[in-house]
């Protein structure tokens, strides 16, 4: 039905952007950080309000340490194996040091566009800080980069989508999929019911299934069925659509992946990632 098309260039950064332009100004909003001696409680809250990765900083707010996610918060509360922390430790009373990622690069606030787009290619990180003079000033984002593409690229969804991705199915019991997104590490996945979209899990998905359920501590046992905790909102794009109506959509709605269907039928799916490795 739809055909394999030569890639475009009108995804080139130096089509849409100054890439010599500082990375300090595509930044946007503020960052919530919190110390590393915080407990992973207070990560949690944030995670539940909707934020999917939290930054630390050292015990004085300045200095960046590395990030907790909703997926390592999602593995700590038995998705993987940092669920031993939670074991060993004081509950969701540990220190959030005990999870956070680090090894990310800094970027300076002087850094270029164009120098960004690359350090995100090089790493395949989806967010990394913007620090000054040490001090952690924010937090720059795949979203930072790839809404530069700022009008019609020529190229579609189809030609930079990931094809055949792996999928959750309405059935799968809520704990086994929770172990595929912490140990397979994947930020969301689409999930389907004979290969029809049903809805999307991501970790904060099932995060608020167990805090809603007032079960944070029984993830390993919870043989529920998807459907109960996956968000059936769901955003979509088409195939033939640019890729500046995808970059527009994620925006407006605030997310960073979309389902690429064809009547309801999953053919792919566009990330961000996707859209920035063709940058």
């Amino acid at each position: 039905m739809f055909g394999f098309l030569m890639r475009g260039q009108g995804l080139l950064l130096e089509n849409h952007s100054d890439t010599e332009a500082r990375i300090g100004e595509a930044v946007r909003g503020t960052v919530h950080a919190i110390p590393e001696s915080e407990p992973i409680y207070t990560a949690l809250k944030f995670c539940l309000e909707g934020h999917r990765n939290i930054p630390v900083t050292d015990s004085r707010g300045e200095a960046f340490r590395g990030i907790v996610s909703s997926r390592s918060l999602l593995g700590f509360l038995g998705g993987g194996s940092l669920h031993q922390a939670y074991v060993a430790g004081k509950g969701l009373d540990t220190p959030v040091a005990r999870i956070m990622r680090t090894g990310f690069s800094e970027i300076d606030r002087a850094t270029s566009l164009g120098q960004a787009l690359d350090v995100f290619k090089e790493t395949g990180e989806e967010m990394h800080p913007l620090v000054s003079r040490g001090r952690l000033d924010g937090m720059v984002t795949e979203g930072d980069i790839v809404s530069q593409i700022s009008g019609a690229t020529g190229v579609s969804v189809w030609e930079v989508m990931t094809r055949k991705p792996v999928v959750a199915r309405t059935e799968h019991p809520v704990c086994d999929v929770a172990g595929m997104l912490v140990r397979g590490g994947y930020r969301r996945l689409p999930v389907v019911r004979d290969s029809f979209l049903t809805g999307i899990v991501t970790p904060l998905d099932i995060i608020a299934y167990l805090n809603r359920n007032r079960n944070l501590n029984g993830l390993r046992r919870d043989r529920s069925e998807l459907g109960k905790a996956m968000n059936r909102a769901v955003t979509t794009v088409e195939p033939h659509a640019d890729v500046f109506e995808a970059v527009r959509t994620m925006r407006e709605k605030g997310v960073s992946m979309l389902p690429v269907v064809d009547e309801y039928r999953v053919l792919g799916v566009l990330t961000q990632r996707d859209i920035l490795e063709a940058m």
